[in-house]
């Protein structure tokens, strides 16, 4: 099977299986940050739709993932170091899961990150509140924020660290988005 790999020069691709026996594949892009988009739907899942009915079949969900700061790497507050354009395949979907986890732990206060869309040069949070990481935890979950869920072709999502670990920072940072045609 083929794969369509897009590198940076000098990227190492890192392929996944996933559990359908699709792969995904991440490769360099936009400086160190890895990425990769799950362009293959997920079959036979049952999920709710936005009305709460629960549907079974293709649910129609992509997925794109993000390491912000490898698993050596100590994270920083930064905005805008990771993010991608939004093509026309995804514009009509909506932001419908995000969620980080870190590989070390850090200590002190709680870790926030935000994902954000600019719009013609409007930035809105597309994050109700930002995902807070305390203490003791590996990861979190975001809650959606309805007003600037959907996506536009052209549109630019950023993942930012609007605050990191007080004491000592946690050490590597991973971010799934997952958008749905609902």
């Amino acid at each position: 099977m083929a794969d369509n790999i897009f590198e940076s020069p000098g990227a190492t691709p890192i392929h996944i299986t996933m559990a359908n026996n699709t792969r995904s594949v991440l490769a360099t892009a936009m400086g160190t940050c890895q990425f990769g988009l799950q362009t293959d739907f997920v079959p036979h899942l049952v999920y709710k739709d936005h009305t709460g009915v629960l549907r079974d079949g293709v649910s129609g969900i992509r997925q794109v993932c993000f390491s912000l700061f490898e698993s050596d790497e100590t994270v920083l507050v930064s905005q805008g170091t990771a993010g991608f354009c939004v093509m026309s395949d995804l514009a009509g979907y909506n932001l419908v899961g995000a969620g980080i986890r870190i590989f070390e732990q850090g200590t002190g206060s709680a870790m926030s990150v935000q994902v954000r869309r600019n719009r013609a040069g409007s930035d809105d949070n597309m994050l109700a509140t930002a995902i807070t990481l305390g203490v003791g935890y590996y990861s979190a979950n975001g809650v959606i924020n309805a007003s600037y869920k959907t996506l536009a072709e052209g549109d630019l999502i950023f993942v930012d660290v609007a605050g990191v670990h007080s004491s000592a920072s946690a050490k590597g940072l991973f971010v799934t988005l997952q958008f749905g045609a609902y």
